[in-house]
């Protein structure tokens, strides 16, 4: 391992295995809570000498305060990599690379881009996509257009997305069609439901320049969601005018129609009573006594 002259730490293939001790699989061994902290805590036991159950567990020494500098920090990083300490692969990822990424996003970046492909550059790739989204989602995107890897682009674009997913979704998904960016339909359906909740009509419209397709389906589906806490009824016809008739138009009207049964049962139940017979009265009808059932 060594830091360049501009204080960017680069690992070699050697150093990368002496640091993980030879075959670290990192993402199985972390744990990812809501707010994008890494715990490693629950494997510290494979890394423990076994002690009697009388003795005191080790208390780790205290870690010296992160680096006032780029250059400082990227050293501290260098030195926790090497290290055997289970403690210091948090002390890189919750506190020294946030540190840096919030100095210099610039040498976060070539930082991230000096790690061979595996867990541990993945993990720092979508910590400074996160980061840098808090502070400037544009900016954050022309970054990750750069990445060589589609992989890379795939990882860092969807943890920008989550990070902006409650300020700025519609800014999201233009970026995603914009440079045709790579995503799980699951993280775009999310967008697109905090978006609704957001701004209906601006959803509504985007949808409408949709080609049809299983996404789309999904994709209208969360907007009915949406539309159903306040408008149960103009969102089961939403669901019915945008999805083709067929199982997933069906788990959309259902959908709605739970959400109007809890708030407005008589409201719900004479709604139900005016369908003609077929797939969705059936299913209204057992929904409703599944709920009357409680």
């Amino acid at each position: 391992m060594k830091i360049h002259r501009s204080g960017v730490l680069v690992l070699s293939g050697l150093g990368i295995a002496a640091a993980f001790g030879g075959a670290l699989l990192f993402r199985s061994l972390t744990a990812r809570n809501s707010e994008g902290s890494t715990s490693l805590n629950s494997f510290m036991g494979g890394f423990s000498s076994k002690a009697s159950t009388n003795e005191k567990p080790a208390v780790p020494p205290p870690k010296p305060p992160p680096a006032t500098s780029p250059d400082g920090l990227a050293r501290q990083i260098e030195k926790a990599l090497s290290s055997k300490d289970i403690t210091d692969w948090e002390w890189v990822l919750n506190i020294l690379f946030p540190a840096l990424a919030a100095k210099d996003r610039a040498a976060a970046a070539r930082l991230v881009a000096g790690l061979p492909p595996g867990d541990v550059h993945e993990q720092l790739l979508r910590r400074l996509a996160r980061i840098w989204a808090t502070t400037d989602f544009a900016d954050a995107v022309t970054w990750i257009a750069t990445l060589p890897g589609a992989e890379d682009r795939k990882a860092a674009f969807e943890d920008a997305c989550f990070q902006v997913a409650d300020t700025d979704p519609g800014e999201a998904i233009n970026a995603w069609e914009r440079l045709e960016f790579t995503a799980d339909d699951h993280v775009l359906e999310n967008l697109v439901q905090s978006w609704a909740s957001k701004d209906l009509p601006a959803t509504q419209a985007w949808l409408a320049t949709k080609e049809p397709s299983k996404f789309r389906d999904q994709a209208v589906a969360r907007v009915v969601y949406v539309m159903a806490k306040d408008k149960p009824a103009e969102a089961i016809a939403f669901a019915t005018a945008q999805i083709p008739v067929g199982p997933a138009q069906t788990e959309a009207v259902i959908s709605a129609l739970n959400q109007w049964a809890q708030s407005d049962l008589n409201g719900a139940t004479a709604w139900v009573q005016r369908l003609p017979n077929g797939e969705i009265a059936d299913r209204a009808r057992a929904e409703l006594a599944g709920l009357q059932g409680k």
